[in-house]
């Protein structure tokens, strides 16, 4: 479910777009992709992933070693 909903986000549909897109294509489980959706926001909202799904560089101990 992560890796369509990224598909979808990359081809640019909107995050409130995916469950229907989504709904079209296969039975989905809703309460499934609503954790899915939670969890992506969570991490766009941190920083951590852009509005595409695709994950930013961690700032981890190979920029401090850098430094």
């Amino acid at each position: 479910m992560i890796a369509e909903v990224k598909r979808l986000l990359t081809r640019g549909v909107a995050m409130d777009q995916i469950a229907p897109e989504l709904s079209k294509q296969f039975y989905i489980d809703i309460d499934l992709l609503n954790a899915v959706l939670r969890a992506m926001r969570k991490k766009m909202a941190a920083g951590k992933m852009d509005e595409n799904g695709k994950a930013h560089p961690s700032s981890g101990i190979s920029n401090k070693a850098a430094a």
